[in-house]
């Protein structure tokens, strides 16, 4: 496994870890040292949800960006790391931000974004 894989891989285990409410142990956490990585957040802007998103990244992380998902593009993306694209909002109004077949960002998906996405591509984990 690369360095980088083990990285997103770190970063989400620390994400699933927030989600469901309990801690999860990291060296780095637990020295003060922040991970080397540059996450970026699209959601929506001002919404409590993203406050706390961003407010548990930076304290792991050594960059967090934030985004609207409703003006999210693939350039955007390109000085980080890994994408988080989320929202939790009312599913007929959230965003339907597009990513084409050449996007190769890790991204996760939280939320409506995650069956609305699967099913953009194809994907297997798509809303039937």
């Amino acid at each position: 496994m690369s360095k980088r894989s083990f990285v997103v891989l770190a970063f989400a285990a620390m994400a699933w870890g927030f989600l469901i409410g309990r801690p999860v142990i990291c060296p780095a956490a637990e020295s003060g040292e922040k991970i080397n990585l540059r996450v970026f957040y699209v959601g929506h802007p001002g919404s409590d949800r993203e406050k706390d998103f961003v407010s548990f990244l930076e304290k792991y992380l050594t960059q967090v960006g934030t985004g609207d998902l409703a003006a999210f593009t693939e350039e955007q993306t390109r000085d980080f790391d890994v994408v988080i694209l989320d929202y939790d909002g009312d599913p007929n109004k959230a965003p339907r931000p597009t990513i084409g077949p050449d996007y190769k960002r890790p991204t996760m998906t939280l939320g409506i974004m995650g069956g609305r996405l699967s099913s953009a591509l194809k994907l297997k984990t798509a809303y039937g």
